[in-house]
């Protein structure tokens, strides 16, 4: 019943048995990053999404493959500034 009230939430769940948690696991559980407070998408979704509405304003065939196409333009942008 208290997990059903935490629907939609962010947050860890830790399981653990009967003892307390001691000092130590709550720091650590406590120094975990979660960066779904501020971005509740991650970087490739967020991507993806704009790659969308680009696709859906221009309407320019397929969008797996539309997809793709821009996908292989920004990884090859990417190592072309690698050095070789």
């Amino acid at each position: 019943m208290e997990i059903d009230q935490l629907v939609d939430t962010y947050g860890i769940i830790y399981f653990r048995g009967q003892e307390q948690l001691n000092k130590d696991e709550v720091d650590k559980l406590d120094a975990v990053e979660l960066d779904l407070y501020d971005q509740p998408k991650s970087q490739s979704q967020r991507l993806r999404n704009v790659l969308y509405k680009i696709w859906v304003e221009d309407q320019d065939g397929d969008f797996k493959e539309f997809y793709r196409k821009e996908t292989e333009k920004i990884i090859q942008h990417y190592k072309g500034k690698l050095e070789p």
